[in-house]
């Protein structure tokens, strides 16, 4: 019995270990790349982001082979659930042109998390996917048929897509995978060093890691819409207010429209207020305003 609890409390620091360290290697892989593409580098420090991806690499190798011995369960959690927080099949679209590259990841796949796995192989078709599928996951080769996946990844970003990506590249070009991570992948997998645990381990903690994100952009834009809405009106305030006729004479001088603006003013409100008092105009304001709106 102790050796049980001792190897699930050692499964349990290595899956912590390995969870943390992988998005700090993301990172450093991601910004040494950018360094080394700057012209103007100095040749002393060119060496030292040298070494620095050297040792980021073996690291992330040490820790791809950690996770081989890690004796997980098969049983999987549900990683996709409905509106109702019921689980339900998952939706991964993989942007790759390679036929037996697709076979292999759904064979990976199968039996590890439940979902359907489609294949797009070129850009334009994986953007089609995005619309039509509405996928809850994008993996993206670095080579498709009609260009760079660095492009479909930039096109997903500029789209604002919620999917999280996961870019996968071979031996011979990591640098784009470091380049995909600082452009709004999530991570990058080597292809020849994939394993199924791997793969598998990946999605799980990346769809993990994509949640936090949208429950902390959904509460910051909470605050902002709170931020620019009066307390007691629900009016917009003077913030709001500039923000929203900028956008209202953008759209007229684009489309050529007249645009006009109109003040209103309640009639007597400093006597009102001398005479009735605060509460009283605070109802007269939040009456008005429910009119107005």
């Amino acid at each position: 019995l102790s050796q049980t609890i001792a190897r699930k409390e050692f499964q349990a620091s290595l899956a912590t270990f390995i969870n943390q360290s992988r998005p700090f290697l993301s990172r450093i892989q991601a910004g040494t790349f950018f360094l080394s593409q700057a012209p103007d580098l100095p040749g002393r420090l060119r060496q030292g982001v040298s070494r620095i991806r050297t040792a980021g690499e073996k690291m992330s190798r040490t820790i791809q082979n950690l996770q081989r011995f890690q004796n997980r369960e098969t049983d999987w959690p549900a990683l996709f659930r409905d509106r109702n927080d019921e689980p339900r099949p998952g939706r991964i679209l993989f942007a790759t042109p390679f036929s037996d590259e697709f076979l292999i990841v759904q064979h990976h796949l199968i039996h590890r998390i439940r979902a359907a796995l489609v294949q797009a192989e070129s850009t334009d078709e994986a953007m089609v996917s995005v619309a039509e599928v509405r996928p809850d996951l994008i993996l993206i080769n670095h080579q498709l048929k009609d260009g760079s996946g660095l492009l479909l990844l930039e096109k997903l970003t500029r789209l604002g897509t919620r999917a999280p990506v996961i870019f996968i590249v071979n031996q011979n070009h990591t640098d784009a995978g470091a380049a995909a991570v600082a452009s709004g992948a999530q991570t990058f997998l080597i292809l020849e060093q994939i394993t199924g645990m791997d793969l598998a381990d990946t999605i799980q903690h990346t769809l993990a890691q994509a949640r936090v994100i949208h429950q902390v952009q959904g509460a910051m834009n909470r605050i902002e819409l709170i931020s620019r809405r009066d307390q007691l009106t629900r009016l917009l305030n003077r913030s709001g207010f500039n923000q929203a006729l900028a956008v209202e004479m953008a759209k007229a001088r684009r489309y050529h429209l007249p645009l006009s603006i109109m003040l209103a003013a309640i009639d007597q409100f400093e006597t009102l207020n001398d005479t009735f008092g605060h509460k009283a105009c605070d109802d007269i304001l939040t009456a008005c305003a429910a009119r107005i709106k």
